[in-house]
């Protein structure tokens, strides 16, 4: 520091000195310890942190510190505080039951120390299996993504004090190493590499190396560029005032999906339930459209707010209810086919002669599926002799479906939803009777929304209470799991279990993808298997 001294009558007269200043020494004053789990079977593992402070509260880097255990082991004696005054050691525990006490000392100041206690019980639990996931399971290069997993018994209950390590194929982890904590869940971070590609991480418990997992995670290029939007809307063709689903993919000129890029949403007439969506990591977004009170075509479009100049289109053909007339005078304006709705004249069968294939279903992956759930009379086709098994299922035509499957006798109940004028008089009867059953129930709203196309999140819940089941898990094992609403996890991971329901691509659940009529017809026959094997 530099002193100066002019005198104010004679300026040019002046003095100055330089005094040195040196930076405050910072002296620990304690230190906070902490294990994780604080109880532990015989043998297992604990991770022991701990933070170094000064007398104000404020952390001390480059401080060395003695650990020590009264039984026990520790893996390292001495640590040194990193930049944040933090240091980090594993505790073994001794082969006997008991307590046992971990002391953490500064060397310079054995005075400053902290002592911690570790439960040490006999109850020991031998791990037989990990379930790994990585979030989001797509990164691109450089990127990071969230490696997350749970190690049980044979007994599928959580296994605490269990030592992980980690290793990748490419790219680097945070962690080599860590201990599950008390309900059996460990973590790191996963960098991913400088190129494309796909990388492995596998997990394996120290002790007991046989018990390995693995994953994959895709790694693309780091600067994507987004080229196009592809979108559709379901159902395509709608009532005045109804709703319609409109989703979209994002993808650069690779035709690979792009993740978090901000679209903008815009129709032409009607509305949007958000001007703005932002794709998930599989590139997607989706929006509700709500239909105008006029009939005619209304125009959505979407736009990159970054790249305006990526822009896509989807067209939604609006319909006067049949049952209101045309407000004009005219005729009334025919309303969009409903799959598996009966005819007006019940002599005229919608369905093919009984046991032969229907048009469109040759060569198709659910050709024997769709044959043996026609002869089960768990669906219907058209009167063309179609099945359309590509096109998307509504809430309203899986009650159907489901109702038939389980050949429901129980008398209807009264239908309460708001929206119950608008359900079918194809669909009433089984609709009230699977609200009967306790398999379907309304939105927030108290809606049916029975045009709604099914979401794959939708027909777990409802395939779950179909099989009577008691969905807990709060992890259904696959890679998309934070997209999953919590109210469709536990059903998730219970059909995931019975086969049910598997993973697609990548093993994502996909649970904001709309279902098609071969895909509900393979679930429900695999919910009919599974009902059997009882």
């Amino acid at each position: 520091m530099t002193i100066s001294v002019v005198l104010p009558s004679s300026p040019y007269v002046t003095g100055t000195i330089v005094v040195p200043v040196k930076r405050a020494e910072q002296v620990p004053v304690r230190i906070e310890l902490r294990a994780t789990p604080s109880a532990v079977a015989v043998g297992g593992a604990v991770s022991v942190t701990g933070t170094v402070y000064d007398g104000d509260d404020l952390p001390v880097p480059g401080v060395a510190v003695e650990l020590a255990a009264a039984s026990g082991s520790v893996d390292a004696a001495a640590a040194i505080t990193d930049a944040n005054g933090g240091f980090s050691a594993i505790f073994n525990a001794p082969s006997a039951a008991g307590e046992a006490t971990i002391t953490a000392a500064v060397t310079a100041d054995p005075s400053v120390k902290e002592t911690i206690t570790v439960s040490v019980h006999e109850n020991v639990q031998v791990p037989v299996r990990i379930e790994l996931q990585a979030t989001p399971s797509s990164v691109t290069a450089g990127g990071e993504a969230s490696v997350s997993g749970v190690v049980y018994d044979g007994d599928d209950l959580p296994v605490p004090g269990v030592e992980v390590e980690f290793a990748a194929s490419s790219g680097s982890l945070k962690t080599a190493r860590t201990v599950t904590d008390e309900n059996g869940r460990f973590g790191t971070a996963f960098t991913a590499p400088s190129a494309a590609g796909e990388a492995t991480i596998t997990a394996a418990l120290t002790a007991y190396p046989d018990v390995t997992s693995a994953i994959k995670v895709s790694v693309a290029k780091a600067e994507q560029v987004p080229a196009r939007i592809e979108m559709q809307a379901t159902p395509s063709s709608v009532w005045i005032g109804d709703e319609a689903t409109v989703t979209g993919t994002v993808t650069d000129r690779d035709r690979q999906p792009v993740s978090g890029v901000a679209v903008e949403l815009a129709a032409s007439s009607g509305s949007m339930q958000t001007a703005k969506a932002i794709t998930d990591g599989n590139g997607r977004f989706s929006v509700r459209f709500t239909a105008p009170s006029i009939a005619g075509e209304a125009t959505i479009t979407a736009s990159l707010t970054a790249h305006p100049s990526v822009t896509g289109l989807v067209k939604v053909a609006v319909n006067e209810r049949s049952d209101g007339g045309n407000p004009d005078g005219g005729t009334p304006v025919t309303p969009p086919a409903k799959p598996d709705e009966p005819n007006e004249n019940p002599d005229k069968p919608d369905v093919p002669p009984t046991g032969r294939d229907f048009a469109d279903i040759a060569g198709h992956w659910a050709q024997a599926s769709i044959v043996e759930a026609e002869k089960k009379g768990i669906i219907t086709g058209y009167p063309d002799g179609s099945f359309r098994p590509d096109r998307t299922v509504t809430r309203a035509e899986f009650a159907v479906m489901l109702v038939k499957a389980l050949k429901l006798q129980k008398e209807a109940s009264n239908l309460s939803f708001k929206d119950a004028d608008r359900i079918g008089q194809w669909a009433r009867t089984a609709v009230a009777q699977a609200v009967s059953m306790g398999l379907i129930q309304g939105d927030g709203s108290d809606n049916f929304r029975p045009d709604a196309p099914l979401t794959r999140s939708e027909m777990a819940v409802m395939l779950a209470r179909a099989l009577k089941l008691a969905p807990e898990a709060v992890s259904a094992g696959f890679a998309d799991d934070r997209d999953i609403p919590a109210w469709a996890v536990g059903a998730a991971a219970e059909l995931k279990k019975l086969g049910i329901m598997q993973g697609k691509g990548g093993n994502g659940f996909f649970p904001k993808d709309v279902t098609t009529r071969a895909e509900t017809v393979a679930v429900l026959l695999r919910m009919l298997a599974a009902m059997e094997k009882e």
